[in-house]
This record gives structure tokens, C-alpha cells and sequence, in this order.
């Protein structure tokens, strides 16, 4: 059989060697898909900074399930790939993650570290603030109730819930009626011993008079008038041009569909 002449191609056999590969995007998992409403465990194994179709900036997490137990255990190793846009109207569904580990959009805007690369999905996230991520992390790990949807006729994973640690643990007992009784009258000789101080009645009054110190004076709207006339005629600065932002969808990527995950 005759054997393959590479040499007639032009290949870089070096550079597709060295080529960055990223695992993460190509996760196989061959399981069925969780139920709605399934309880599982698991952890943050990567993070991105990118932006959405539209142009807005996005955190993109794969959460993979793991060491569950008993008939959940079968579907350890499935990905859940969550897009989480930095918009006023899917804070429903960012700000459930945010708190659940424990850092603010604060941390967001400082505090993220990215990798030196910008790989197939984005700029990865390498930490954020004191959270990080992967397998070795215990801030990583979390329970979580899952959800599903469809996506070209097939079903993909979802999480519903983020759940905190004590959610997953059994409640403690309560205390006895006896000992309720003896908190019950340490707190009623507590607010005899301190009477509340009076309050004071609230008076619009002080409102007003700060409304009517805010007006501007005759002479005030003269000067105003006058200095925006003179704004108009202004040419306006020419615009200028942002450098490329990390994560940021190149034209042809734009003009895909989102992907499933």
C-alpha cells in the first residue's frame, strides 16, 4: 500500500504540535442528562471573561458534577455550562452566583485575574478575588439543584439552584421549651432595664428648604443659557479608537449562533 506524502502539503507540523488545545470545550460525557429538580455535587472547573452575541460582557463557567453517591452517581462528570451576562435583567440569574461564592461585582470589576492568552471560549479566569477554581479547590465545590433545556433538539444540563453548604447538611435540633421560656424572660428584663429613647416626629420642612435653596437665581439661568450657546458652536473632538478588549468575539464568531454552552 502506498504511504502518504506529507511533503506535498504545506503543514507546520511544529506549530499544530504547539498549538494551544483547550480540553474544557471539548468535555465528552456519554451519561444521560440529570432530571430537573436533581440534587447534585460538584465544582467550578473553569471560568472565562467574554461577552455575549450582542456585545455585552459575560462570565462563562463549566461546572462539572462529581463524587455524588448512590443513584447519582451515575452522572458524575456531566458539564453544565452556564452564561452569566453582566445585565440588569439576568441579575436573576448572576447574582445567585456571585453570593453563593462569595464575592461582590466589586471584585468583579478589580479583583479578577485572567491567564497571560485568550483561548477558544475567551480570556480564562484564573481567580477572582480569593475564590478560585478547579478540582484541588475547596472554594470551587458546591451542591446545586439542576435544570434542563433544549438546544437543537437535544437536551442539555442546567443549573437551577445554587445551594450553600448547610443546605446540604441535616438541621440542627431545636431547643427545648424550657430553655425558650428562660431566653423569652432574659430579653423582656433586658427592655425593662432599657426603655427605647423617644422619637423624634419626622417634618418635610427641611426638605423644603433645600428645595428652595437649590433653585438657581436669575442671574445664574442668564450665565447657563449663555455658556451652553456657546458649547454648541464647539466642534466636537474626533472619536477615537479603543484598543481590543480580552475575550472579546472576533466578527466572525459574532455573526455565529450562540453556542450551547
Amino acid at each position: 500500500m502506498p504511504k502518504l506524502k506529507t511533503d506535498e502539503y504545506d503543514i507546520d507540523f511544529d506549530e499544530l504540535e504547539n498549538a494551544p488545545y483547550e480540553e474544557d470545550a471539548q468535555l465528552t460525557y456519554t451519561g444521560e442528562i440529570p432530571p430537573k429538580s436533581t440534587t447534585l455535587n460538584g465544582y467550578v472547573r473553569k471560568a472565562w471573561w467574554t461577552e455575549t452575541k450582542a456585545g455585552q460582557a459575560m462570565i462563562k463557567i463549566l461546572y462539572v458534577a462529581a463524587e455524588n453517591e448512590g443513584d447519582k452517581k451515575e452522572f458524575d462528570g456531566c458539564p453544565f455550562w452556564e452564561n452569566y451576562a453582566l445585565t440588569t435583567s439576568s441579575k436573576w440569574k448572576w447574582k445567585p452566583f456571585l453570593d453563593r461564592f462569595g464575592f461582590s461585582l466589586r471584585d468583579v470589576k478589580t479583583k479578577t485575574i485572567i491567564a497571560d492568552e485568550d483561548d477558544n471560549v475567551g480570556a480564562p479566569i484564573t481567580k477572582i478575588g480569593a475564590w478560585t477554581l478547579g478540582e484541588d479547590s475547596d472554594a470551587a465545590w458546591s451542591l446545586v439543584i439542576t435544570d434542563r433545556e433544549r438546544y437543537q433538539g437535544e437536551w442539555q444540563a442546567r443549573i437551577g439552584t445554587w445551594l450553600y453548604d448547610d443546605e446540604g447538611e441535616e438541621p440542627e435540633d431545636e431547643p427545648e421549651p424550657e430553655d425558650l421560656e428562660e431566653e423569652e424572660v432574659a430579653v423582656e428584663e433586658e427592655q425593662e432595664e432599657e426603655p427605647a429613647p423617644p422619637r423624634r416626629r419626622a417634618t418635610s420642612k427641611p426638605a423644603k428648604r433645600a428645595a428652595e435653596s437649590a433653585k438657581p437665581t436669575a442671574k445664574a439661568r442668564s450665565a447657563r443659557a449663555a455658556s451652553s450657546a456657546s458649547a454648541t458652536k464647539t466642534t466636537k473632538p474626533a472619536a477615537t479608537t479603543k484598543p481590543a478588549s480580552r475575550g472579546r468575539r472576533t466578527a466572525a464568531e459574532v455573526d455565529e449562533e450562540e453556542p450551547p454552552f
